[in-house]
């Protein structure tokens, strides 16, 4: 087996064990502190590398706001949503309009430039990208009546789509998905990671609560559909990556890269896992 494949499967078994270890702490102690630690890091660290990006690709986003808002709002949800104040959460608006005008006033004070304006829309869709999109990780875990398993469903299904994905693409892969964008994305792989997130969605459907919500009968269209999502947000992190002339967005993980690279998949997969089970709720 190539050094680099080895290297790659010790390191992704590390981060699993990492991540399960920490899933079982939080449901031994019927709180989700632990989930709330990791996406907080997961969401703050991905917006020091989205700025990288941007700037990068020549729009200088500030990664000190976009860090520092996001840090708030995520503790501020999940401080609210594991203490029961719907107050704090009721706080989400006004730190908004915060942001906004960190980010609208300071540029008053020079001249304006075409560097200040592309500063300004990255700093806004980084933003955006890292706190809105990720936050819907701790959204999902304080669904009414599902708990864990609405979460736990919605960083499997895009991670285990990833993984099975990167294996399918490896064994039988040749035809390229999409070289422009994703150079090592194959045909076979993309087929390999619906197929993952078809039995991802069966197993929560038969085994966990997530069942009482998703019909077995609609487990395969489910898991088809945030199999897609999943895909579309690895490549659109890609997207970036490529627009950005980087292979990765950060070096911090061995053949992995950086938490972006980990964590794209997801930041489309939680909102979409969301909504689906929200709309299914209200419909059933």
């Amino acid at each position: 087996m190539p050094e680099k494949i080895t290297t790659r499967i010790a390191v992704g078994l590390s981060m699993l064990v990492a991540l399960f270890g920490l899933l079982a702490w939080d449901h031994w102690s019927g709180h989700a502190w632990g989930l709330a630690a990791l996406t907080l890091l997961m969401t703050t660290w991905g917006g020091r590398e989205i700025a990288k990006l941007f700037r990068a690709a020549g729009a200088p986003a500030n990664k000190w706001l976009i860090m520092g808002f996001t840090a708030l709002l995520i503790i501020t949800r999940s401080i609210g949503e594991e203490l029961h104040i719907p107050k704090l959460i009721e706080l989400e608006p006004a730190i908004l309009v915060a942001f906004a005008f960190f980010l609208l006033f300071p540029p008053l004070t020079g001249a304006p430039s075409r560097e200040v304006f592309l500063g300004i829309a990255a700093t806004s869709f980084g933003f955006f990208y890292v706190w809105y999109l990720g936050s819907y990780v701790i959204r999902l875990r304080y669904l009414p009546g599902l708990g864990e398993s609405a979460a736990y469903y919605g960083i499997l299904v895009a991670k285990g789509s990833d993984i099975t994905a990167y294996f399918t693409g490896k064994a039988l892969g040749r035809t390229k998905l999409i070289p422009v964008i994703s150079p090592g994305k194959t045909v076979a792989g993309f087929v390999g990671g619906l197929v993952g997130a078809v039995l991802i969605t069966v197993a929560f459907c038969l085994w966990t609560p997530l069942g009482t919500v998703v019909p077995l009968k609609l487990s395969a269209p489910i898991g088809i559909i945030l199999g897609l999502v999943a895909v579309a947000g690895d490549l659109v992190e890609s997207l970036f990556k490529r627009s950005a002339e980087l292979k990765d967005s950060a070096r911090l993980l061995p053949t992995f890269g950086g938490i972006l690279d980990v964590t794209d998949s997801i930041q489309t997969a939680g909102p979409a896992t969301f909504w689906l089970i929200y709309l299914l709720r209200e419909v059933s």
